[in-house]
């Protein structure tokens, strides 16, 4: 379209019909009729060219409206707005728009406005063009002060742009934050009654749980509001709720259940086992065997011993590298999880952490570790890390920084504990060897158990020889299930038949090809994944991020919201929607999660 002075000249007038709704004092409802012409002569000029063509879905949020138009021959046009509208347009913006607003746009087609179908009802849309400087008017008192009100605006629009200091740009700004919260706020109200009517069932199961339970909940993990979702079976990567819907399991049991749900050569394994005697009370062919199989894997586990949990495994090498070392501290890193005892995913101190003198320090910050290593050195025993925080976000550590604190540690004598629990799925013989880090202890858990309850620690001879009995004074380590024939029969088989060292190699390039495209797809908003191999994270946050609090900024009520549409779109997920892949998850798989992601995209991210 040319904007010359002829093109304004010759501009039809434009007459926007509206049908406003309102609330009449005995509390029933009115409609009055306005057609209310509108001379947009001096708007031509405003569309500049570049704003590129959108579609714009007029969605009902609050309220009652009612939009119609007419335009001539001319394909710009001004809707005036009645009652509560989000506006997206596929360009990522959402704008909320309140009773009296009027939008000015180009129809591209020159076709009209046409239904469409959005979260299952019919939606008013049209193909325009959107510019963002002029076309938000603010709403006025009556018809007649808002046509007054096109008039001067249109003014600024072609002429000289209307003068705005700092008082009124700050209450420009403050305006549109409070418009964004608004949507927000009703975007997830929206989104939480649409869960509750998809799983009555869960409720009434949560309603009981919390008659014998705290919150009805048992594991923290797998809460959520307005109530967790129940479980009733799972299949390969595939898991269904008690009231019938299925999902893509994307939360893989925390990186547990990478082989899927009842995996053939697991199953046969826990059979056999238990067709043998169950807790038999005494050491068994397969308790060597699985051992032997992880030193292979595990390199740097000259000796190692079985505990029932990765939480466990933490405990016993933490207290064995303080044994070792005489020393009384222990450093560890702002949102680490190592366990149920060992929480430092917040700046406050969990009150369930065991009594050990943490000294926490910021992940990935070379230069302040080293500084802290060596204010602590005198009397610092040990420091956790991981090499991927996973509960923490899955942020992963930079070489530098564990080549840093392998240096540090030597320096002052210290040993280095590296908490694989998760990560050891994520290369050869865990991100030790890729990051090229020998440390002096090593914890597992999770998946390597085959399914069920596993933990083991182990590292140096010389560290681990403490707990030989044979010697007098040994460190004493008991545990009833630590070598449990279920858990050895099972996660000997996993180890050597299931996830081979070439199923996790596919399985990681799979991940990071996945990871890739959701990037993508979300590089034009304020949504990134973060992560390694097969495990991935969601942040809401612009930036790289390096440590937790750098995703701190985030709108916790997008988690939220992105958390209750993937549970809509079939993909299940905690409330904090970390993604681990599972060796059954096909190229279906991927397809399903991609599609999920660019449909919350287009219903949600540009508020």
């Amino acid at each position: 379209m040319a904007h010359g002075d002829a093109d304004k000249a010759n501009a039809p007038a434009v007459t926007t019909h509206v049908t406003r709704t309102y609330t009449t004092s005995d509390g029933g409802s009115a409609f009055e009729d306005l057609d209310v012409p509108l001379d947009i002569q001096n708007w031509i000029g405003a569309l500049s060219e570049g704003t590129g063509v959108h579609e714009i879905v007029f969605r009902q949020t609050s309220g009652a409206y009612d939009l119609s138009w007419h335009t001539a021959p001319c394909r710009q046009f001004i809707i005036m707005i009645n009652g509560g509208v989000d506006v997206t347009v596929t360009s990522g913006e959402t704008r909320r728009f309140q009773d009296g607003d009027i939008l000015l746009v180009e129809d591209v087609t020159g076709q009209g406005h046409k239904s469409k179908a959005v979260d299952g009802q019919m939606r008013k849309s049209i193909l325009v063009k959107l510019r963002d400087d002029v076309t938000f008017l603010p709403k006025h008192e009556t018809p007649g002060r808002q046509t007054a009100s096109l008039a001067e605006h249109a003014t600024d629009a072609v002429g000289t742009p209307p003068e705005h200091n700092g008082a009124s740009a700050a209450a420009t700004e403050a305006s549109h934050d409070r418009q964004a919260t608004d949507a927000v706020d009703e975007q997830l109200r929206h989104a939480e009654e649409e869960y509750r009517r998809r799983h009555p069932a869960s409720l009434a199961q949560h309603q009981r749980a919390a008659e014998v339970m705290p919150g009805g909940n048992t594991r923290t993990s797998l809460f959520a509001t307005p109530f967790p979702v129940t479980l009733s079976r799972g299949e390969g990567c595939r898991v269904w709720d008690r009231d019938g819907h299925e999902y893509l399991d994307g939360v893989g049991e925390f990186t547990a259940g990478i082989a899927g749900h009842s995996h053939p050569v697991l199953r046969a394994a826990v059979e056999k086992a238990l067709a043998g005697g169950i807790n038999l009370g005494g050491h068994s062919e397969n308790e060597l065997r699985f051992a032997q199989a992880i030193q292979e894997r595990f390199p740097s586990m000259k000796l190692l011993r079985f505990t029932n949990s990765g939480t466990e495994a933490n405990l016993m090498a933490v207290s064995a590298a303080l044994a070792f070392t005489g020393r009384s501290k222990v450093l560890v890193f702002q949102g680490g999880y190592h366990g149920a005892c060992f929480t430092f995913k917040h700046a406050g101190s969990n009150p369930v952490n065991a009594p050990f003198e943490f000294v926490v320090g910021r992940y990935n910050d070379c230069k302040a570790a080293e500084k802290v290593i060596q204010q602590h050195g005198a009397v610092l025993g040990a420091v956790v890390v991981e090499g991927l925080q996973g509960s923490g976000g899955c942020i992963p550590a930079t070489p530098a920084f564990m080549h840093q604190l392998r240096r540090s540690t030597q320096e002052v004598g210290a040993l280095l504990i590296m908490d694989e629990v998760m990560t050891s799925r994520l290369a050869p013989g865990g991100l030790q060897t890729e990051l090229s880090v020998t440390p002096d202890l090593t914890t597992l858990g999770k998946y390597l158990g085959g399914g069920l309850s596993f933990g083991a620690f182990g590292g140096r001879a010389d560290i681990m020889a403490a707990f030989d009995p044979r010697e007098a004074g040994s460190i004493p380590h008991a545990g009833t299930f630590n070598n449990n024939s279920l858990t050895m029969a099972a996660g000997l088989a996993g180890m050597t038949q299931v996830y081979t060292q070439s199923a996790l190699d596919a399985l990681n390039t799979r991940g990071e090809a996945l990871r890739a495209e959701l990037n993508r797809i979300c590089d034009h908003c304020q949504l990134q994944w973060t992560g390694r191999g097969s495990m991935m994270w969601p942040h809401f946050v612009r930036g790289a991020i390096t440590c937790s609090s750098d995703a701190d900024a985030a709108d916790p009520r997008l988690k939220k919201l992105l958390f209750m549409h993937l549970n809509r779109e079939g993909v299940w997920t905690n409330s904090g929607c970390m993604i681990n892949l599972s060796l059954p998850w096909d190229d279906a798989g991927d397809a399903s999660l991609i599609a999920a992601v660019q449909s919350f995209l287009s219903e949600h991210i540009s508020v």
